[in-house]
């Protein structure tokens, strides 16, 4: 698009605007899915496609994606978040105590 005026300035900026948005929903679908599938991915990229069909490896798949696992792995980060939080807390506490 050729720019001549400021109307056609503006034009040219809304359809990018436009084009942001999708851009930015486009990349948090993709984040999500990353997310959601990262384990997986990570896994199947290191082992042979055949090797899930059976055997310990398709074991240790099917064990993987428990919900269970999943359930105690977010209460894991969230336990040590929290520790490293708080100590944090207290390390800018004992700094704001000295300075005054």
């Amino acid at each position: 698009m050729k720019i001549t005026d400021t109307n056609s300035l503006n034009q040219a900026i809304a359809e990018l605007e436009t084009k942001k948005k999708l851009l930015e929903q486009k990349l948090d679908a993709n984040g999500e899915h990353l997310q959601k599938h990262f384990v997986s991915m990570a896994f199947k990229s290191v082992v042979p496609t055949n090797a899930f069909e059976t055997g310990p490896i398709a074991a240790a798949g099917h064990f993987l994606k428990s919900d269970k696992l999943k359930d105690g792995f977010t209460r894991l980060i969230n336990s040590v978040t929290e520790m490293a939080s708080e100590g944090m807390d207290s390390i800018v506490s004992k700094f704001k105590g000295k300075k005054d």
